[in-house]
């Protein structure tokens, strides 16, 4: 195949990049326990700006993640847990 067939091939749509949705079907649901120790933290942390998510793997782990913006943000988030 030639590199002009190739691009003739992918402007036709003969390459699909992977969606993003497939990712999110493969992670697995938060049990009603997670759900409610992520509102939990979420409340706890409601008066800062902090992005608060949490994930599960397959293996019955999973990711807890507090995102901030500047260093004031994760002072205060800091404050709110009680070791700032």
């Amino acid at each position: 195949m030639s590199v002009r067939e190739l691009e003739r091939w992918v402007k036709q749509g003969g390459w699909k990049a992977p969606s993003k949705t497939s990712s999110a079907v493969q992670r697995e649901s938060l049990s009603a326990d997670e759900e409610q120790a992520l509102n939990l933290i979420r409340t706890k942390l409601s008066s800062t700006q902090a992005n608060i998510t949490m994930k599960r793997n397959k293996r019955g782990g999973g990711q807890l993640t507090v995102s901030y913006k500047t260093l004031d943000e994760l002072e205060a988030v800091l404050t709110k847990l009680g070791l700032g």
